[in-house]
C-alpha cells in the first residue's frame, strides 16, 4: 500500500472546485475546466505509485489493480447513472432524451469521450444542457488503464520504463499540438492519443519521487511550489479554450507534477487542511453530480435557471457526493461484503442502464410516449417541425450552390455574406427578397468564428494549418471579396471569439467595404419550447407563452451580441440584431411561430416558413445598415 498523502486531496479539491464553478456560469473560472488535466495528473501519479510499490507484477496482480479500479469508479458512477436516468425520463424532451439514451450507453463502456468527440462541441451552449457530457474524462482515464499497466509487466527494468513512458508521452504532446494546429481541436480536446502525456507527466512525476524526493533545499522548494500554486489557481482563473493550446495545458500539468512530487514544504502544509482534504476526499463524487444537477435544473428552467435555483443544484451536488462517499464509496473501497454479491449487482445495474439506453436510442427518445401525453396542437407542431427539418436541408443545399459564384459585371451593390452557418442563412433570405427590379448581387463565402483571428496572418503567410488555413485563403483570394461593396460579417461567435471581429477592421483588402456586423439569436431549443407548450397547457400565441420565449433568450448570446454591438459603435461600422426580427422590448415578447409552423427549426436557424417572414425584414434591415455604414464611413 502506498502512504496516503493529503495533500494530494487537497489538490484534487483545487482541480475540482473549478471544474464546477466554471460549468456553473460563476464569472472568474474561465479556465476552470483545466480541473480535469490536473485530475489526470493526479491519477497517472497515484496508478504509478501503487504499480511500482508491488514487488512483481503477474497476472494476480494485474487483475487486484482492476478490482481495485472498479472499486473505486463504478459504484458512484452507476448511482450518478441512475438518478439522471430518472430525471431523463421525467424532464427531458424526445430529442434530448433519444442524445441522453446514447450517452448512456457511451457511458457504461466507457467510450463517453468518443461518443461526445463525434457528437458535441464542448463549447458549445448546448453542452451545458448535456448531463452526461462530463464522463469523456472517464473514458479517457478507464481507456489508459487498460494499456498503461502493459508497461509494468513486460518492462521489468525501471529505466527502459521511464524511457518508454517518456517517449510516449513527448509523441503524445507533439501529436495533440500537431492537430490543434490543424484546426481539429475536437479530436485533440476528447481522445486518448492527444491526451496520454497528461498522465503520462503524473506517472513521470511518481518514478522520479520514488528515486529521488528531494531535488533542492527547503527553501527553493517553498519557492517552487508557491510559484506553481500560484500558476495553477492564475490559468484556472483567466485561461480560455481560445489561450495559446501548448501555454493553457502545460502550465497547469507542470504546476502539478511540481505539488505532487514530495509533500514537503509550506504549500503541502496549506493543501493538507481539512477543508480542502474533506472537499478532495469526495472530489470524485463532486465531479460525477454537478453536471447532471446543473444540465438538469437549466433543463427544467428552460435554459434560463435563477441564481437561487443553480445555488441548489451546487448545494445538491455537495449533498450527494457527502452521501455517496460515505456509504457508497467507502464501504465498497474497503472491500466490504462479498466480492461475488459486489460484480453480480454491478452487472446488473450495468445491463439495466445499457438496455435502458438501447430502448431510448431505438425509441427516439421515447418519442411516441412523449408525444402521446401532449395535445393535439402540440403533436401537430412537433410533426410540422420534423417535416421542416427534413425539406429544409434539401432546400438550403439547392439554395447554396451558386452561392459563391462570381459577381456579374453590373452596376449596383455587391453584398458578401461572410460567416458560418449564420451566413448561410442570411444569404438565402436576402436571395429571396430580390426582385426582378433589383440590381443588387448577393454572394457568400464560409470564415468561421475561430478563424478570424487569423485574417492579418496573410499577408506574411503565418496562418495556422488545415481549416483556417484553406478558409482564410479561400476568403482573401477570392474575387469575390475583391469586388464586393459590402461585407456582413455572420457568425455564431463563442464569447471568447467575439473580439477578434476588431482585426478585419485592419485588413486592406475591408478597409474600402462596407462593413456590416450582425449579431445572432439564440433562444432555448424548439423542441423544449414545444415540450413547455404541452406540459403548460398555452397555446402558441399566448401572450404568457410570448413572454416566456422572450424571458428565456440565450443571456450569453445576448451578452455577445452587446460585444459586437460595441465593436461596431468603435470602428464606425452598421450593425444588425436579429433578436429584434422575433421580439419586442416593448412588450417584452418573442414571435416563435406563424400558425402551427415554428420559425426556427433548433434554437435560431431559420426554418422554410422563418425565411418567409425573415426574407422581408432582413431586406429592409440590410438596406438600412448599409445606408448608415455609407454615412459613418
Amino acid at each position: 500500500m502506498i502512504k496516503y498523502r493529503p495533500d494530494i486531496d487537497g489538490l484534487r479539491a483545487l482541480a475540482v472546485l473549478p471544474v464546477i464553478l466554471f460549468h456553473a456560469g460563476v464569472p472568474g473560472w474561465s479556465g476552470g475546466f483545466l480541473g480535469v488535466d490536473v485530475f489526470f495528473v493526479i491519477s497517472g501519479y497515484l496508478i504509478t505509485k501503487n504499480l511500482a510499490s508491488k514487488e512483481f507484477l503477474d497476472k494476480a496482480a494485474l487483475l487486484d489493480f482492476y478490482n481495485r479500479r472498479a472499486r473505486r469508479i463504478l459504484p458512484a458512477l452507476s448511482l450518478m447513472l441512475c438518478m439522471a436516468s430518472v430525471l431523463a425520463f421525467i424532464l427531458m424532451t424526445p430529442s434530448q432524451l433519444g442524445d441522453f439514451g446514447q450517452s448512456l450507453i457511451a457511458s457504461v463502456t466507457f467510450s463517453a469521450n468518443i461518443y461526445f468527440w463525434l457528437k458535441t462541441n464542448y463549447w458549445a451552449p448546448s453542452a451545458e444542457l448535456t448531463p452526461l457530457l462530463h464522463i469523456w474524462s472517464l473514458g479517457i482515464e478507464e481507456q489508459f488503464y487498460l494499456l498503461f499497466p502493459w508497461v509494468f509487466i513486460l518492462v521489468k527494468s525501471k529505466k527502459y520504463k521511464v524511457w518508454i513512458l517518456m517517449c510516449a508521452g513527448f509523441l503524445s504532446l507533439v501529436a495533440m499540438l500537431y492537430v490543434d494546429r490543424l484546426g481539429f481541436k475536437s479530436e485533440s480536446f476528447y481522445l486518448l492519443p492527444f491526451r496520454a502525456w497528461e498522465l503520462i507527466a503524473g506517472s513521470l512525476t511518481a518514478m522520479l519521487a520514488i528515486s529521488k524526493s528531494e531535488i533542492f533545499t527547503p527553501k527553493i522548494n517553498n519557492a517552487i511550489k508557491i510559484i506553481s500554486l500560484l500558476s495553477l489557481i492564475g490559468s484556472l482563473s483567466f485561461f480560455n479554450n481560445q489561450s495559446d493550446v501548448l501555454f493553457l495545458y502545460s502550465i497547469p500539468i507542470l504546476a502539478s507534477c511540481i505539488l505532487m512530487f514530495n509533500s514537503h514544504g509550506m504549500v503541502s502544509s496549506l493543501l493538507s487542511k481539512n477543508a480542502f482534504v474533506y472537499i478532495g476526499s469526495i472530489s470524485y463524487g463532486l465531479y460525477l453530480f454537478h453536471q447532471p444537477a446543473l444540465a438538469f435544473i437549466r433543463i427544467y428552467s428552460y435554459d434560463n435557471p435563477t441564481q437561487i435555483q443553480i445555488l441548489a443544484a451546487l448545494i445538491s451536488t455537495l449533498f450527494l457526493a457527502a452521501i455517496s462517499n460515505v456509504f457508497i464509496e467507502q464501504p465498497i473501497r474497503q472491500g466490504k461484503g462479498s466480492p461475488k454479491a459486489f460484480y453480480a449487482w454491478l452487472f446488473v445495474i450495468t445491463a439495466i442502464l445499457m438496455a435502458f439506453g438501447v430502448y431510448l436510442t431505438g425509441t427516439n427518445g421515447l418519442k411516441a410516449y412523449k408525444l402521446s401525453k401532449m395535445n393535439l396542437e402540440t403533436s401537430a407542431l412537433f410533426k410540422a417541425l420534423e417535416s421542416e427539418q427534413k425539406s429544409r436541408h434539401q432546400l438550403w443545399a439547392e439554395k447554396l450552390e451558386d452561392s459563391s459564384s462570381p459577381f456579374k459585371e453590373t452596376s449596383g451593390r455587391k453584398i458578401l455574406f461572410l460567416g458560418d452557418s449564420i451566413s448561410e442563412d442570411l444569404y438565402i433570405s436576402a436571395e429571396a427578397s430580390l426582385k426582378q427590379t433589383d440590381i443588387v448581387q448577393y454572394r457568400r463565402l464560409k470564415l468561421d468564428d475561430t478563424c478570424f483571428k487569423f485574417l492579418d496572418s496573410y499577408s506574411n503567410n503565418n496562418m495556422p494549418d488545415g481549416s483556417c488555413r484553406e478558409q482564410i485563403s479561400t476568403v482573401m483570394g477570392s474575387d469575390l471579396l475583391k469586388n464586393s461593396t459590402d461585407v456582413v460579417i455572420a457568425n455564431l461567435w463563442e464569447g471568447s471569439n467575439v473580439g477578434t471581429i476588431s482585426a478585419i477592421f485592419g485588413i486592406p483588402q475591408f478597409t474600402q467595404k462596407n462593413i456590416i456586423l450582425y449579431g445572432a439569436p439564440t433562444f432555448t431549443d424548439i423542441s423544449s419550447i414545444l415540450y413547455y407548450l404541452a406540459v403548460s397547457g398555452l397555446e402558441n400565441q399566448d401572450l404568457q407563452f410570448k413572454n416566456f420565449i422572450y424571458k428565456n433568450r440565450n443571456e450569453r448570446r445576448l451578452s455577445i451580441n452587446q460585444t459586437i454591438e460595441k465593436i461596431s459603435r468603435t470602428h464606425n461600422a452598421a450593425y444588425i440584431n436579429a433578436f429584434d426580427f422575433y421580439c419586442s422590448d416593448t412588450k417584452n415578447t418573442c414571435e416563435l411561430f406563424d400558425g402551427n409552423t415554428a420559425r426556427i427549426i433548433d434554437g435560431l436557424h431559420l426554418s422554410i416558413s422563418g425565411l418567409s417572414h425573415f426574407s422581408p425584414w432582413l431586406k429592409i434591415t440590410l438596406d438600412e445598415a448599409i445606408n448608415n455604414s455609407a454615412q459613418l464611413n
